[in-house]
């Protein structure tokens, strides 16, 4: 009888774990949006002028995550994450910057490994200078290092989310550019298109990027956090999802197979996925296909340290 019972008992923790920590099913998945590449090339030539040249990364924080809290059945492996912005260069116009990354005070809790002052003095030069700041997420990896509202090209939902977290006055209120539909593709400027997708959570957006020398990338933001996200087409264990952060699956399944539908009606599109520093990085190695997308080391020794500590 006792024998049995242990049977039993082992039966149903290897189904829990299954089902909370391997299972990247969605209950009752949505339909995956429908995004047209030809759509968003149109856009992306909307705005006159050149389209943008080169881009440069700035990564402010590094940190591991257990691989389930990003992928269901990637295991307790902790790949590298980190808060990334980007500053989206032109010839003849200020740059663009997509997400302003993480700052110190939420490096310090989130409780990052490592954080760098160095690249977070330069990003912050680069959103000064630039003429849009856009986001695709509003959590600390994405926005916490925006401190100010004007120049912000948001959603509705991101809006919604950041006048809580950035309160504006009435001045810059009135300087804010308006606000972009939740519901359709907006060209921003030449060559650059943000594409509501609210599946992470309402506010998350991605952005579309059509280089002047035709080369294409896809920021995903957080909807796919690491490439595999949308390799597997899995969200995060349900444990994550269910239980600590409350996520539509369904939502997050459906934008993870719209972005593998993407790659699949061009297959030279570049993905880069929201938090995925490794990956980004064998993108960096291939100079071609990166179209020179870095111009500033990642991880060099000494840059990085525990936040609070430089």
């Amino acid at each position: 009888m006792a024998r049995r019972l242990s049977w039993v008992v082992a039966v149903l923790l290897l189904g829990a774990y299954w089902y909370l920590l391997l299972d990247g099913r969605a209950d009752g998945d949505a339909p995956a949006p429908r995004i047209d590449i030809a759509r968003l090339r149109e856009l992306s030539e909307a705005i006159p002028g050149a389209a943008p040249t080169d881009i440069v990364a700035y990564v402010t924080a590094v940190d591991r995550k257990p691989g389930n809290l990003l992928v269901a059945g990637s295991g307790f492996h902790a790949p590298h994450v980190a808060a990334i912005g980007y500053a989206i260069n032109y010839a003849r116009q200020p740059a663009i910057v997509i997400d302003a990354a993480m700052d110190e005070r939420a490096a310090i809790a989130q409780g990052v490994e490592g954080y760098s002052a160095t690249r977070r003095a330069e990003l912050d030069r680069r959103i000064e200078q630039a003429s849009t700041i856009l986001l695709t997420g509003t959590g600390p990896f994405y926005a916490s290092g925006l401190h100010t509202l004007p120049r912000a090209r948001l959603g509705e939902a991101q809006a919604r989310v950041l006048r809580a977290q950035i309160p504006a006055d009435r001045e810059e209120q009135e300087q804010m550019p308006g606000l972009l539909p939740d519901d359709r593709p907006s060209a921003i400027a030449p060559g650059i298109v943000s594409i509501p997708a609210p599946g992470f959570d309402a506010a998350t957006r991605m952005i579309y990027v059509r280089m002047i020398s035709g080369r294409e990338l896809l920021f995903t933001g957080p909807n796919a956090p690491i490439a595999r996200a949308w390799h597997a087409r899995k969200p995060p264990a349900r444990h994550v999802t269910d239980m600590l952060e409350k996520r539509d699956r369904a939502a997050m399944r459906g934008w993870l197979n719209a972005i593998a539908d993407l790659k699949r009606q061009a297959p030279d599109l570049i993905v880069i996925a929201g938090n995925d520093i490794d990956t980004l990085e064998r993108e960096i190695q291939n100079s071609d296909a990166a179209l020179g997308l870095l111009r500033y080391g990642l991880r060099q020794p000494g840059i990085f340290v525990p936040p609070g500590e430089d």
